[in-house]
């Protein structure tokens, strides 16, 4: 019996200390806030960078508010650098104020890589706000 309660100790114990390392197998959340217009920088904006604290090669895009309209064209993608034609993911159109949206990579994006939001309107003025996991 003694030498039951110590493997299951030992047990809760290894458990425990495992469960340590995947707290950080999440990937970092980044809040972000644009508002573009096709007057101002060819209506491109970029968010902070958002280091990645994993290895998945998706993005995930949520919008929380924003005045994103069914006539708008706008669009959201990721970039390695502040710079439209850094792009690591493909243009995602983006048509609710309150959704989550999926990009994929096309190019490989490591742990500890520091990657860009960026938003683009080819009509009207947009703002949203959420946020994203790089």
């Amino acid at each position: 019996m003694k030498n039951i309660k110590k493997i299951l100790a030992a047990a809760a114990a290894a458990m425990t200390v495992a469960s340590f390392g995947t707290l950080n197998a999440f990937a970092a959340k980044k809040n972000y806030s644009f508002s573009v217009t096709t007057s101002q920088n060819s209506g491109v904006a970029f968010s902070a960078g958002n280091a990645k604290s994993d290895d998945e090669q998706t993005a995930y895009i949520v919008t929380q508010k924003g005045n994103i309209g069914s006539g708008d064209s706008f669009w959201m993608c990721s970039c390695s650098s502040a710079n439209v034609s850094n792009r690591v993911t493909n243009w995602k159109k983006i048509t609710s104020n309150s959704a989550t949206y999926t990009v994929d990579y096309f190019t490989w994006r490591g742990k500890n890589t520091t990657n860009y939001l960026c938003a683009d309107t080819d009509k009207y003025q947009v703002s949203v706000e959420g946020y994203w996991y790089s």
